[in-house]
């Protein structure tokens, strides 16, 4: 497990963190169905025809304008973070949305009718405090939309954490062993519905995914460091050892086979190319027929699994729609 740094748990430690985070390539593309997904979701939420929007939490705004385009021509579209860089980067390459930082004055006093997060609660600092701020931002009539990990019960990655000494640690907020160090906690989705009940709130629907191909998808996909994690079994359960063991096998042949074509199209999405990433590129373009087939056949199977059981709550993310 990456160890919590103690430094996002204050507003100023949390704002300098990000700031360094967003001066490299952090979350500066994401993949193609992540968009498509969170498109799709958006779409599907019966949301008014006009309105104001806001991404809060909106990094450099990738997913801000993939909000913009579900939302239409008749909304109006704001995104803002606690980092300056972020929003720098924002509102350079998102021109059609307006961008700020949260303690911007200048916004402090607007309301919006519908508000949106994509993997930002599990990072901030004070989740009653952010309820609070969010809810200070939404009109007496208004929706939201919340997509994050999901710790319930029976999602793959929590039964692999389960059979782990230090799979799931209460002490921070349950995170899972192989969480990166920006994230804080991670809520189970009746966590979340009861955060947001203290402010009227109530869900009106929820989806979930990565109940198992998702959960592969994603594995094999990540970075070496989480690899890592899954890999390391110096803490397993005597009585799981030999199903961890099992599974450390599938995990690694798997991301084995995938890492060429990971690694090429990571790279080549970059809007800011410098010469290591045409290096990598370089190199890794030889071995990308062979290693594409099988990103394709995980990428099928995960989406076969969120159209089929995205009802079904034993999943490790989760999308969860708010109204009052």
């Amino acid at each position: 497990m990456e160890k919590q740094n103690a430094a996002l748990l204050n507003k100023d430690g949390s704002a300098a963190f990000y700031d360094a985070r967003y001066s490299g390539h952090y979350m500066e593309e994401w993949p193609e169905a992540a968009k498509a997904r969170v498109f799709e979701v958006i779409r599907t939420q019966n949301l008014p025809n006009v309105g104001q929007a806001l991404d809060f939490g909106c990094g450099s705004g990738v997913m801000t304008e993939v909000l913009r385009q579900a939302l239409g021509s008749g909304w109006t579209v704001f995104g803002c973070d606690v980092s300056s860089v972020a929003i720098s980067k924002a509102a350079e390459l998102y021109p059609h949305c307006t961008f700020f930082q949260t303690d911007d004055p200048a916004h402090s006093g607007q309301r919006f009718d519908f508000l949106f997060t994509h993997h930002v609660l599990e990072h901030v600092y004070d989740l009653r405090s952010t309820v609070g701020e969010i809810n200070s931002r939404m009109k007496p009539a208004s929706s939201m939309l919340h997509i994050l990990p999901c710790g319930n019960e029976g999602s793959f990655e929590q039964r692999i954490a389960s059979m782990r000494s230090d799979g799931i640690d209460p002490r921070s907020g349950n995170r899972f062993f192989f969480e990166d160090e920006g994230h804080v906690r991670r809520l189970t989705s009746d966590d979340l519905a009861g955060a947001f009940s203290t402010v009227g709130f109530r869900v009106a629907s929820e989806f979930f995914r990565n109940q198992y191909h998702g959960a592969i998808d994603w594995i094999s996909s990540s970075p070496r460091s989480v690899i890592r994690a899954f890999l390391d079994l110096s803490t397993a359960r005597e009585d799981a050892r030999s199903e961890l063991e099992r599974i450390r096998w599938m995990i690694l042949l798997t991301w084995l086979l995938r890492y060429p074509s990971v690694v090429f199209e990571t790279h080549l999405r970059r809007r800011r190319k410098n010469l290591r990433d045409f290096l990598l590129l370089a190199a890794t373009i030889p071995l990308y027929p062979f290693s594409k087939p099988a990103a394709w056949y995980l990428q099928s199977k995960a989406n076969h699994e969120w159209h089929l059981r995205r009802t079904e709550r034993n999943g490790s993310e989760m999308f969860v729609f708010l109204k009052r």
